[in-house]
């Protein structure tokens, strides 16, 4: 395994912007949440206790968008004086984000997205420190959206992408067992040798990764030399260490691991940010 495809690394915080600060030139704020209120009809909007203003212009019966989803979504921004900054929905741009922990999107379009269900539209009056703050956003050297600038913006939901578990169920796998930690796991028949490994141990194992569609982004048996690496040192990714805990010399088997015990929201190589990943090894050798 590859480390720059496998080894942890910091988590990368992206989305279709760079946000950076700029002291020279700062535009200012096109407008307020304050302005457009006082100008505008605002009736149908609901005042949030976090600051957001949000309407549902268009209601889709179904449940709502929970915090373990990782959603796809179009969005379009605005300023307050109805300038039209991105527009997402004729470019069809989607953009992804989870709604835990590890969202990658500003604070205000998360919580929007926590009050809508897939086909919903909703507009949603952000103030800045919800949205880009005093960074704002630049694309190359000109303010897209200008620093501590409040932004309105469309959004609409759109797909949820599939779940671990119910990709697993999908292709009808039964005889398969879980982790603690969302991990889902297959062994082939076969009782292996020895103990479980324990850390501190020297474990070598071929494996193929994929993706969901069965892509495989890395493998070991391309130049058929087994991935050596000691146990428990924290150098790869959560999923695979904790998986291969459950293996013994000569098991072979399946790790199906969910974004968060893999990359997380960052991209790596080829993977997309909130991967959930495929992993078919063989444990070659306990040390």
């Amino acid at each position: 395994m590859k480390n720059n495809m496998i080894a942890s690394a910091m988590l990368v915080l992206a989305v279709i912007f760079t946000s950076c600060k700029d002291d020279d030139g700062v535009p200012a704020p096109r407008g307020t949440i304050e302005e457009y209120v006082v100008a505008n009809d605002v009736s149908e909007f609901t005042q949030k206790d976090s600051g957001i203003y949000f309407r549902l212009d268009t209601d889709v019966e179904g449940d709502l968008l929970a915090g373990d989803d990782v959603v796809r979504f179009y969005t379009s921004i605005y300023s307050m004086e109805d300038d039209l900054l991105y527009d997402g929905f004729t470019n069809s741009d989607e953009w992804i984000t989870s709604l835990d922990s590890l969202s990658i999107v500003v604070s205000g379009m998360k919580e929007a997205l926590q009050m809508m269900s897939l086909g919903d539209v909703a507009t949603v009056l952000i103030p800045n420190e919800l949205a880009y703050g005093g960074y704002g956003v630049l694309d190359g050297k000109k303010y897209v959206i200008n620093p501590y600038e409040d932004i309105k913006v469309v959004i609409k939901p759109v797909k949820v992408e599939m779940t671990v578990q119910e990709y697993v169920d999908s292709l009808g796998i039964q005889d398969y067992q879980t982790g603690d930690d969302g991990l889902i796991y297959t062994i082939e028949d076969g009782e292996g040798t020895g103990d479980l490994p324990v850390n501190g141990q020297t474990m070598s194992v071929h494996y193929t990764g994929m993706t969901f569609e069965r892509d495989t982004f890395d493998t070991s048996l391309d130049n058929n030399v087994p991935l050596t690496f000691t146990v428990g040192a924290g150098y790869y990714i959560k999923g695979w260490e904790s998986g291969l805990m459950h293996f013994k010399k000569g098991q072979k088997g399946t790790l199906y691991l969910p974004y968060y015990l893999a990359y997380g929201n960052q991209s790596n190589g080829s993977l997309a940010p909130y991967e959930n990943l495929i992993f078919d090894i063989e444990v070659i050798d306990i040390k």
